[in-house]
């Protein structure tokens, strides 16, 4: 048996390099998913001591047993990941908010300018209030308001919320995203901004300052040049109208409107062009050098302009840092196509900044592009013909072959990711991508380029504006294939360990070399049962319990109210965790009028409504005086399983049976059809309420049950 798994592991020592990044990635995900903070002390210590002992078993491998040095580096890998997203973690203590603020003055200096398609969002560094220690803020400026300039100190009569942790099981933490991206708060503005006085100094003045520039000088050209040149050169990924993306998003378009290596690859490959044939002109150079090396040089120059101007986020520095290595391989004289550049781009990124691991973009681009290198390298496009017209046709032929492998290869190894985290799939994105994209690569890309230099030097606009025509051409064909049936299945959630489990049975298939690496059907068969086995929840709670959502006959949510103070996008994440639209305000109405099931029904008087499912019922009280009044008649109700209020109230009596901000705390908290209760707690360093609770040094109630079956509740309410 272990000779066996030696020869085995033998045979693949040589893709040990592949896995190291993809390990790393585990321990780092065994951090962010726990569910509460590890009380390390001094995790940095424990880190640079796995990568010293790492270090040290590399050195003298050849003293270890294949199977002890297998099991030893992935034990070190994963421990150095798990304590470098720790410390990393604690190293970056971002001010964060810890409760709203209404109608208060915030001071500070504008370090960015995020344009939208209807308005502008403005973030705020070293921002000063009288309550709150100094932060960074993004605040929401009034439609009124003119944006003001990089470097302005302003002042502005702000509401404030702490960045919200997530809402249900599987929905977007955008706390955690907000501590990772240096932002303490967000909110909007209150009244007109106040220009105090400048503050010009350092090198992302200037940056954003010239960012905001071209932004200013085509915003006369209209709402659409605008937003395609902010979305594709200056990096803003909702500049763009709401309703084209969604069309284009429906149309499976969506990668095309957001900086990647898509782009990246498209600019880095004209320039190469460019001055390839310009350093041919010049014989005294070519006879003795090589054109292409200081075409090469001059390329990359003008990707690392780009990769500035366009906001560096994480997708373009993945694609900036493969391009890099890919010139450096195609300049000594090695193939592009290797597996082994791309991982070590992963895995330098990963310590950059571990949270990359969780966030879509990188996930994505780093998907297809994998899938790219793998099916690619092995794949010659060349004209085999020696007649020049044959040859035309055989290059015409590649062109059309190659775009379909791509769109089909991407499209398959992202499509899992965009589940994930977006929970749909544009049937039709094969579709929109063999019309569209030849059209955007070869018309709406270079013209936008091209405009927005000529723009900035000449003042000449005809290129943007032909840009626009093209763009609305593709909007019409976007539009087209948006129509068709079912262009967009809406997928519930995804369990996170499902999603590992698939990622990771599709490496094995790609990266082992024996028959063995057929257990990764089966492990792929695994995640899938998984996936559609696992439960829905029926109905959903904010924290204050103020805002619900429950389940109908259609299968579609039903909410209790239009609109949501304290989280505004509540409606939309339940919804796309439920797989269903966004709905309307129209569509979101109180309780009790016009809900009337077999399945799920709900009947409503004097301020109490009863919620009605197969297996269990629940009262939900929205005034104060009925539940102070009946609170005992409600925990011992023979037909009511639980009891929820928005009204802190508590009775030791019915603890279980008593749903509210006093029993469970304020946290999010959903029942699924079995009568489970799972609440979400936030006890993490990026949640607000936890970072609250350590500052006091106090640790938050762990008496309240994270899943409480309908069996146990009944039983403890009776006593």
């Amino acid at each position: 048996m272990f000779d066996r798994i030696s020869k085995f592991l033998e045979s693949e020592y040589f893709n040990f390099v592949l896995w190291a990044p993809f390990v790393l990635a585990t321990g780092m995900l065994f951090y962010f998913g726990l569910r509460n903070e590890p009380n390390i002390p001094h995790p940095s210590i424990f880190a640079a001591l796995f990568a010293a002992i790492f270090a040290g078993v590399i050195k003298f491998r050849r003293k270890f047993n294949i199977i002890i040095y297998t099991i030893l580096t992935s034990i070190l890998l994963i421990g150095f990941g798990f304590m470098y997203a720790n410390a990393y973690t604690r190293a970056l203590n971002t001010t964060m908010l810890m409760r709203p603020a209404r109608s208060i003055v915030v001071t500070g200096t504008v370090s960015e300018l995020e344009y939208m398609s209807d308005r502008t969002k403005v973030w705020i560094k070293n921002a000063k209030t009288e309550k709150y220690p100094e932060m960074t803020m993004r605040i929401t400026l009034a439609d009124q308001d003119v944006a003001p300039k990089i470097g302005d100190v302003i002042s502005v009569n702000s509401t404030l919320f702490a960045p919200s942790a997530p809402d249900a099981p599987g929905a977007f933490d955008f706390a955690r995203w907000a501590y990772f991206n240096n932002m303490g708060a967000v909110g909007f503005a209150n009244e007109n901004i106040e220009i105090v006085s400048r503050d010009i100094h350092g090198f992302n003045y200037y940056l954003q300052s010239a960012r905001n520039y071209a932004h200013k000088r085509i915003a006369p050209l209209g709402l659409t040049i605008t937003g395609l040149v902010d979305a594709l050169i200056l990096g803003h990924n909702k500049a763009l109208s709401l309703n084209d993306s969604e069309i284009i998003k429906a149309a499976g378009l969506s990668h095309i409107l957001s900086i990647s290596g898509l782009h990246m690859t498209l600019i880095g490959g004209w320039l190469f062009a460019f001055f390839f044939m310009l350093f041919k002109m010049v014989p005294i150079w070519t006879r003795r050098h090589p054109a292409r090396t200081p075409a090469m040089i001059l390329a990359w120059i003008g990707l690392l302009i780009y990769l500035l101007i366009s906001g560096s986020r994480v997708a373009t520095m993945r694609a900036f840092f493969m391009t890099s290595l890919g010139f450096l391989a195609l300049m000594s004289y090695r193939s592009v196509f290797s597996l082994r550049i791309l991982c070590l781009i992963f895995g330098l990124l990963l310590l950059i900044n571990p949270h990359f691991i969780l966030e879509a973009g990188f996930q994505m681009s780093l998907s297809a592009v994998i899938g790219l290198i793998y099916f690619f390298r092995n794949m010659k496009f060349r004209p085999t013909s020696e007649s020049r017209i044959i040859r035309i046709f055989q290059n015409i032929w590649i062109f059309l072959k190659s775009a379909f492998l791509t769109s089909v290869i991407a499209g398959g190894f992202t499509m899992p990711f965009v589940a994930y985290h977006f929970h749909t799939i544009p049937l039709y994105g094969l579709l929109g991508n063999m019309i569209c994209l030849p059209f955007f690569t070869f018309a709406i890309m270079p013209l936008a380029l091209i405009g927005t230099i000529l723009i900035l030097i000449t003042g000449w606009s005809y290129p943007l504006i032909l840009m626009g025509h093209c763009y609305d051409i593709m909007v019409q064909i976007a539009t087209w294939i948006s129509n068709l049936p079912y262009a967009t299945l809406h997928i519930p959630t995804i369990p996170g360990w499902t999603l590992m489990l698939f990622v990771f049975s599709v490496l094995i298939l790609m990266l082992v070399k024996s028959k063995i690496k057929h257990i990764g059907w089966g492990m792929i068969a695994i995640s899938v049962i998984g996936f559609l086995n696992h439960p829905k929840p029926i109905l959903y709670s904010t924290p204050n319990s103020e805002t619900l959502a429950v389940m109908t006959d259609s299968g579609h949510l039903r909410f209790n109210k239009p609109r949501s103070v304290d989280n505004p996008f509540v409606f939309e994440s339940w919804a796309s965790l439920n797989a269903q639209p966004y709905p309307e305000r129209e569509m979101r109405r109180a309780f009790g009028s016009g809900f009337d099931g077999h399945k799920y029904s709900m009947n409503c008087l004097d301020g109490v409504c009863i919620y009605n499912t197969p297996k269990w019922s629940t009262g939900i009280v929205f005034k104060f005086v009925p539940l102070f009044r009946s609170i005992d008649e409600l925990c011992y109700h023979p037909d009511l399983t639980f009891t929820i209020s928005s009204f802190g109230v508590t009775s030791p009596k019915c603890w279980v049976r008593l749903i509210t901000p006093n029993q469970i705390g304020l946290n999010p908290f959903v029942i699924y059809e079995n009568g489970d209760v799972e609440i979400i707690y936030s006890n993490r360093i990026w949640h607000p309420n936890n970072r609250r609770i350590q500052n006091t040094n106090q640790m938050p109630a762990q008496s309240d049950q994270q899943h409480v079956d309908r069996t146990q509740t009944k039983s403890q309410g009776s006593h």
